[in-house]
């Protein structure tokens, strides 16, 4: 069964609860008959309370007319299998309208003197029992052992546990901590198959970690199995208590180093997105001047057209809803008023950049998502012409639940930052979006319905190709159309990336919060286990609460190794660009830990051995003119202007294929003809720029560049099995360097001061496929009003591609 899919029928879910992770959960067990029968009296209440339902078949509940004269029945479900009616002995037959798709939690059924009504609630009933707060705590501890394995799953428990304890009383740490995890793994599915968080260290710095971790583990895991075999004996069983209870206070630094890495990634996918964020800005005042140059070319060669079915076809892709009059031809005097519909992706595209930052306007963006499929409509099946309404609409759906989730993260991380201690009870201050897990405000999360990346690069091809027809145009041409095409491929780039960042920052907030969860949690327990073991004398029940909050403690020591598993797999993926064969769970013993590792390396090994040679050197030097859309411009443009800070940005991607030839579109320029590229460094030289007097001191000048990566990363990888190239896709901390070389009086270079290199023994080096900004730090010293061109020197090297 797929990880994006739950079960639905009672075998697999009787499959599910007998996997290891779930059966190794403390649990209570108890069944009744297979064929129940239940006699509801007058006043009766019966509750049935579970997340999900299943059956083979469509279920139907009867009331006897008995019942029927006063009597409540209340079902809470969130995933109905089969769907349920009720009815009184057959009359009155009604289907309840729960589950996924409803919008409803709760439905409660009234017996009122024969006649049955049912009214539906989207929040769990007010529950404050024991019973329903350790229900709260299994179905964590199934979501927690499972998010690897079957996300699907564990993202549906999430969601139902946030639901159902936003009103359900005092349950307000098990919706934070459902929250946390839930979000985790909806931002996890919203960036894709194809695109990962590439660590900055290297895969042994890791593997250290996981060493150390792994013999604490396995010190736990055999303490806590002695613990569980001496249930029966009282002073076994409060000795073998101490000595975990001893290891689990050990464990403390543990928990907040992983809490403090935790907090690290964050900041750096947050500083990743305001450097995309910034790109993006700067994008939407190129795309408003490209559009205005476009449409004005676009007035003027509809004026020289004679045939009507052109002008409707063109029309239906560019215009806003716009009357025009056009002679059928010049023997023909007749009017056609035609009214023409626009795709208007500059108005589309500034609108989701405002909606996916928490602001801008929902409703005029679900605007044009309508014009553009009616506009689909008009237009038929008109050749060459590609409207594209399932692009807009899927990365609309993707916006939208993105813009639901990354606004409030700041919010969330610097409120669970304050809290230094749980109280007694559930209670704690956090943010938590009405338990809304998915951005998509249902009464379930459903892993297969959530948008991914996939969104943005479906628009980004779609948004092309509409621009295709204009730009083939000749004799006449329309003017403007390269210029927009290339503008919106340039924002739809930048946009992707600015996506990628935020779901990252969603995902590595949830991922400090449920840390400091899991330390705030844990120092709470240590308290309560130390006072179940003093007081302990037989008790089945305090023995219980023991192993429980002891099994907590061992679930979150292996989650921790999983984790940790989980930056070693990262580091091995980025370095290989292949998917490792590791299954994470966090439930793998110690000895699955350490095949694990010798398969990670085995996996490095073998992309060594695919490539005997080892890497190719590649030091190319290329000219700002030379890049591609229209960056020519804009970085020299920017390099002189103190509004833009003298800073110039670029974008270089990876494209598959051999083409060694700059041009706008060759974004990959002069990283072609290979795979596997990373990089030792970029100097920038000034072209055309001679130093001011007073700054020339001995014959020399400095040049100070500030050199950024937006933190978002690509490169190209090759699979010697299906012989296919695969772009990835990664987000990691963005980088800076400071470059200084001297100039004499004329501006001709002298020598390097500083260079700018990245470091190849405890960091791993970039891709040299990102948005780059370079900043000029001293502009003062500088005449750049002669500034001709940038000469970029590379320092990189890669694995060659040799077709057979």
């Amino acid at each position: 069964m797929s990880t994006n899919t739950q079960p639905n029928t009672p075998a697999q879910w009787q499959k599910f609860s007998e996997l290891k992770p779930v059966d190794d959960i403390p649990n209570h067990e108890s069944k009744d008959e297979d064929n129940a029968i239940m006699s509801a009296d007058e006043l009766t209440d019966l509750e049935i309370n579970a997340r999900v339902i299943t059956a083979d078949q469509p279920v139907h509940l009867k009331m006897s007319t008995r019942g029927a004269k006063k009597c409540v029945m209340v079902i809470y479900a969130a995933v109905l299998d089969q769907p349920i009616s009720v009815s009184i002995e057959g009359d009155q037959r009604t289907e309840l309208k729960l589950g996924v798709d409803s919008g409803h939690l709760q439905a409660e059924i009234k017996f009122d003197e024969g006649r049955l009504e049912v009214s539906y609630s989207d929040r769990h009933g007010d529950d404050r029992t024991p019973a329903y707060q350790a229900f709260l705590d299994t179905e964590l501890r199934v979501a927690l052992a499972v998010c690897w394995s079957s996300p699907a799953v564990a993202i549906s428990i999430c969601s139902f546990v946030a639901k159902s304890a936003a009103t359900a009383g005092s349950h307000a740490l098990s919706q934070a901590q459902a929250v946390s995890l839930g979000q985790q793994l909806a931002a996890h599915a919203m960036t894709g198959p194809d695109s990962y968080f590439a660590p900055t260290l290297t895969f042994d710095g890791f593997v250290v970690t996981l060493e150390s971790q792994r013999q604490a583990a396995e010190n736990f895991q055999r303490q806590y199995e002695a613990f569980q075999a001496a249930e029966d004996r009282v002073d076994d069983a409060k000795a073998a208590g101490e000595t975990l209870l001893a290891t689990v206070q050990h464990e403390q630094s543990t928990r907040l180093d992983l809490q403090s890495q935790a907090l690290d990634k964050y900041r750096a996918a947050a500083a990743t997105v305001d450097a995309c964020d910034k790109l993006l800005r700067d994008d939407e005042e190129d795309l408003r001047h490209a559009k205005d140059r476009f449409e004005t070319g676009l007035d003027e060669w509809i004026r020289k057209q004679t045939f009507l079915a052109i002008c409707t076809i063109l029309g239906a892709v560019f215009r806003e809803w716009l009357p025009w009059s056009f002679l059928l031809n010049p023997g023909h005097e007749a009017i056609v008023e035609l009214t023409c519909a626009c795709a208007r992706p500059l108005e589309f595209a500034a609108g989701i950049y405002a909606v996916g930052k928490g602001s801008g306007n929902p409703g005029a963006v679900e605007k044009i998502v309508d014009e553009v499929e009616k506009a689909e409509e008009a237009a038929g099946a008109a050749e060459d012409v590609i409207l594209g309404s399932k692009a807009f609409k899927g990365l609309w759906e993707y916006t939208k639940a993105l813009g639901k989730l990354y606004p409030h993260i700041s919010d969330v991380v610097s409120a669970v930052g304050k809290i230094d201690r749980l109280g007694d009870h559930d209670e704690i201050d956090l943010p938590t979006l009405g338990g809304d897990i998915s951005g998509s405000d249902g009464t379930d999360a459903d892993a297969g319905l959530i948008m991914s990346l996939a969104a943005w690069d479906e628009w980004e091809l779609d948004s092309d190709q509409q621009m295709q027809w204009a730009v083939s145009q000749q004799n006449p041409a329309i003017d403007g159309a390269s210029e927009y095409r290339l503008t919106l491929r340039k924002h739809a780039v930048h946009g992707r990336a600015l996506a990628q960042a935020q779901a990252e920052a969603v995902k590595q907030g949830q991922e400090y919060v449920q840390a400091t969860l899991m330390v705030l949690q844990a120092n709470r327990d240590i308290e309560a286990i130390d006072d179940l073991l003093a007081h302990y004398e037989e008790e089945k029940d305090a023995y219980a609460q023991a192993e429980a909050k002891f099994y907590d403690r061992y679930l979150q020591l292996q989650t921790t190794l999983a984790i940790q598993l989980q930056y070693a797999v990262d580091a091995c993926r980025f370095y290989t660009l292949k998917e490792p064969a590791v299954i994470l769970d966090s439930q793998m013993s110690v000895d699955d830990i350490t095949n694990c590792i010798a398969d990670l390396r085995g996996a490095m090994q073998d992309v060594d051995i695919q490539y005997a040679n080892g890497y190719t050197p590649n030091t190319p030097t290329t000219f700002s003119d030379e890049l591609a859309s229209k960056f020519p411009e804009t970085v020299i443009a920017g390099l002189k202007s103190s509004e833009q800070g003298y800073s110039a940005t670029f974008t270089l991607l990876p494209m598959p294929g051999d083409n060694y030839d700059p041009g706008p579109e060759n974004y990959a320029y002069p990283f072609t003809g290979g795979f596997h590229y990373r990089l030792n460094g970029l100097e920038p030289r000034l072209i055309g720029v001679k130093p001011l007097p007073d700054a020339v001191h001995d014959g020399r000048a400095l040049v100070r560049f500030r050199i950024e990566t937006s933190g978002t990363y690509s490169d190209l990888g090759y699979d010697p099995d299906t012989k296919e190239t695969k772009v990835w896709h990664f987000v990691s901390k963005l980088r800076q360097n400071r470059y200084v070389y001297e100039i004499d009086e004329s501006g001709a270079w002298l020598r390097d001061r500083e260079r700018a290199t990245y470091d190849d023994h405890e960091h791993a080096q970039p891709p040299p496929f990102t948005l780059w900004k370079l900043t000029l730090e001293n502009p003062e010293d500088l005449d750049l009003s002669t500034l001709d061109k940038l000469e970029l020197h590379w320092d990189a090297f890669y694995r060659p591609d040799f077709p057979l």
